[in-house]
């Protein structure tokens, strides 16, 4: 591909994608701070990433946790906690008292707007039984946005709770729904007791889990080995777990797509089509959307690392991680 071309060009990369047998992920990079410091002064002032100063309200809104007062601050009722494990061993028994946490890992942007939203929005159960129209909606808006996985149970069964237990380690980052009545079973096209699906982004058909699939263990494996999507699209939130962990010869394709233009739902519109059609490939074809209008900081690091014009429309290219190298074709 050219660094520079039309976007009738683009139909071209449809059969390079369904050879591409690479791990596809993605490198970028992201300029954010955290706050710079904690101190109990009434003139204390934190700094944010796209925040003015903020001065101190008189409230002390962190706590050091002891032994004396662990289970007090953790376990309050009127509050969330959020734990930030300073850099510890694995062999120290310090990390002893934190066993009994249920962790869950945050992968987004560390501005404070984003992380509270995170985190409020992390339900207090790891399942969620669709019970009613609030439930399905809710269930049906996520469509795009993130894994689903949704089984069909007998209430109060011991295979839900198997499937509520493997939900636990996978809090944060997929959304898990459980279905108890063959009425909402037949709405969402669950058939049987004990089927479970999970639903990836851009992707029509879901993928079943085997039957035998029944345990904890089963279904945490499971989950792991089908998680990761052909295509997804860049948040706030998922920010750095899209591309974690990039291995030497490991590459990525990025689309830069503004759905409210013409060019853009036009490219959308194909992309859909690649990840739907290429699905067999998960795992080891990635396409990663990005909305330049969410990321309107990014756009001149984007620009000049990959030496586009991301105004001119869309773009899409292959990045090989290994070299930070692109070669785009539009």
């Amino acid at each position: 591909m050219s660094e520079k071309g039309t976007f009738g060009h683009l139909t071209a990369i449809k059969p390079f994608l369904k050879m591409v047998r690479l791990r596809i992920v993605i490198l970028v990079y992201f300029v954010a701070s955290l706050v710079l410091g904690a101190q109990k002064l009434d003139n204390l002032k934190c700094m944010f990433l796209g925040y003015p100063e903020l001065e101190y309200d008189g409230f002390d809104r962190t706590e050091v946790l002891t032994e004396k007062n662990f289970n007090k601050t953790v376990f309050s009722e009127d509050s969330k906690s959020v734990v930030f494990f300073n850099d510890v061993e694995e062999d120290d028994p310090e990390l002893d008292q934190y066993e009994c946490f249920m962790q869950i890992e945050y992968n987004g942007v560390r501005d404070p707007e984003t992380f509270v939203s995170w985190m409020m929005d992390i339900p207090d159960d790891p399942v969620t039984i669709i019970n009613d129209e609030h439930d399905l909606e809710e269930f049906e808006d996520l469509e795009d946005d993130t894994v689903r996985v949704i089984g069909y149970f007998e209430p109060g069964s011991a295979a839900l709770k198997e499937y509520e237990e493997a939900a636990e380690d996978f809090m944060g980052e997929i959304e898990f729904f459980a279905i108890v009545t063959s009425k909402w079973a037949r709405k969402v096209g669950l058939k049987r007791i004990g089927e479970i699906q999970m639903l990836r982004p851009f992707e029509e058909d879901p993928i079943y889990a085997p039957s035998s699939a029944d345990t904890e263990e089963e279904i945490e494996d499971w989950v792991e080995k089908h998680r990761e999507p052909v295509m997804q699209k860049l948040t706030l939130e998922n920010y750095f777990n899209v591309w974690k962990d990039p291995e030497d010869d490991e590459r990525m394709i990025l689309a830069f797509v503004d759905e409210e233009t013409r060019e853009g739902r036009a490219m959308k519109k194909l992309l859909d089509k690649i990840a739907d059609e290429n699905s067999e490939h998960a795992g080891t074809l990635e396409i990663v959307l990005i909305d330049p209008d969410e990321f309107p900081l990014m756009v001149d690091v984007w620009e000049e690392m990959f030496g586009i014009d991301i105004e001119e429309g869309p773009q899409i290219g292959l990045v090989d991680i290994s070299e930070f190298m692109c070669d785009y074709g539009v």
